[in-house]
C-alpha cells in the first residue's frame, strides 16, 4: 500500500472526504448528519437519477466527491431538521433507496409511497406499483367497511335515541292526563308522541338540506 494511501485512511473521514476534492463550502451547506454519513460512506458506489434538459430520466453514476458536486449543479439543497447521527437522507429534493450496494439519490422517481428512482429495473417499478395499487385497494376496501360499520352505528343510536324520545314524550302525556283527569291510553299517548317526534325529526332532516 502507497505510504499516501495509508496516510490517507487514518484520517478523520471528513478530512479525508475534503482531502478528496469536496469542497469545504459544499460540505458546509449540509446537514452534519449527512456529512457524517457521506464521510463514512465514501469509497462506495453512488448513482443519480434525475430529468435532463429535455425532461428525459437520466442517471449518472458518481463517486461521494461527485454526488455533492453534481448535487448543487442539479439543484439539490441539504435536507434540514435531521435526526441526530450519520443520516443517507441528504437533500430535499432527492429520494434515498439502496439497491444492490449502489446508493441512489432521484429526484425522478414513481408515483408510489416509495418514491422509487425511474432508474430502477422496470421489473421492480411494476412490481412496486402493483404492490401500491393492491394497499391502495385494500384501504379503500378497509375504508368502505369502516364506513358501512359507522352508517349501522349511526342508524342504531338513533333508533334507540327516537324510542327514547317517544316514550318519556308518551309518559309526559300521560302523567298529563292524570292530573286533568283527561282519558288517555298507553297506546294513545305514544301514538301521539310518535307523531311529535317524527315529526320534529323531519324539521331538523330538512334544516340540514337547506
Amino acid at each position: 500500500m502507497a505510504r499516501s494511501d495509508h496516510h490517507l485512511e487514518e484520517q478523520d473521514p471528513v478530512d479525508r472526504l475534503i482531502a478528496r476534492g469536496v469542497p469545504v463550502r459544499a460540505l458546509v451547506a449540509l446537514e452534519l448528519g449527512g456529512v457524517e454519513w457521506l464521510a463514512l460512506h465514501q469509497d462506495e458506489r453512488f448513482r443519480l437519477c434525475y430529468y435532463d434538459e429535455s425532461g428525459a430520466v437520466a442517471t449518472e453514476e458518481v463517486d461521494a466527491v461527485g454526488l455533492v458536486l453534481r448535487a448543487q449543479e442539479l439543484g439539490w439543497t441539504a435536507m434540514r431538521d435531521l435526526e441526530p447521527g450519520p443520516n443517507p437522507w441528504i437533500f430535499d429534493q432527492a429520494a434515498y433507496h439502496v439497491l444492490r450496494g449502489v446508493h441512489w439519490y432521484a429526484s425522478a422517481t414513481d408515483r408510489t409511497d416509495e418514491m422509487l428512482p425511474l432508474g430502477f429495473p422496470a421489473a421492480l417499478l411494476k412490481r412496486a406499483a402493483k404492490q401500491q395499487e393492491r394497499e391502495m385497494a385494500a384501504a379503500r376496501k378497509a375504508r368502505a367497511i369502516a364506513e358501512k360499520a359507522a352508517a349501522r352505528s349511526r342508524r342504531r343510536e338513533n333508533r334507540e335515541a327516537r324510542a327514547w324520545l317517544i316514550e318519556y314524550s308518551a309518559q309526559k302525556h300521560l302523567d298529563r292526563a292524570r292530573s286533568t283527569g283527561q282519558q288517555l291510553t298507553v297506546g294513545q299517548a305514544r301514538k301521539t308522541a310518535r307523531g311529535l317526534v317524527d315529526a320534529a325529526v323531519a324539521r331538523l332532516n330538512s334544516r340540514k338540506q337547506e
